[in-house]
């Protein structure tokens, strides 16, 4: 009837207040993560002045982005974070993966069911090459072990023919 439709999510830390069954149904997701915080995120409608009203499924996936808080931000230099949101909805739970945003601080994810979320992450030790003191190049080392190599059998074959006489 011409009125304008408003279309936002709302974000809520539900951490203090998360029901023990949703808890429950995280943990059996939530593999080796840690589970940082609990979330109640809704899509909301509204229609010219009449009160909003929660959507809880939609026909295709809506892209979420929200701010990592700092207290869920990887501060040790020897391990990578990696972050995924568990969602319970009717009942079940399952493990959405989220992409990092490392310049922004954020995460996002597609989904298109909204109700209790959880953003987990899991730590992982970077590899790193031991230092041993030896700054040379093992390249330079093997070229001339090649050429080495190389050189032993041509003057070997070499000196083969030298000695053997008629």
């Amino acid at each position: 009837n011409g009125e304008d439709i408003q279309i936002w999510i709302e974000a809520k830390d539900i951490s203090a207040s998360v029901s023990q069954t949703d808890k429950d149904l995280i943990a059996s997701k939530k593999g080796n993560t840690t589970i940082g915080m609990y979330l109640d995120i809704d899509l909301l409608k509204q229609i010219g002045s009449d009160s909003p009203v929660n959507i809880t499924d939609t026909d295709g996936a809506v892209i979420i982005t929200l701010k990592v808080p700092s207290s869920l931000m990887n501060s040790n230099s020897s391990v990578t974070r990696t972050y995924q949101m568990i969602r319970v909805h009717n009942g079940v739970a399952t493990v959405i993966p989220c992409t990092y945003n490392a310049t922004n601080q954020t995460i996002s994810c597609e989904t298109d069911q909204f109700s209790t979320y959880a953003l987990a992450y899991v730590d992982q030790q970077k590899d790193e090459i031991p230092k041993t003191g030896d700054a040379s190049n093992a390249y330079i080392w093997f070229i001339l072990a090649l050429v080495s190599g190389i050189g032993a059998l041509y003057f070997g074959k070499k000196g083969l023919v030298l000695k053997k006489e008629n």
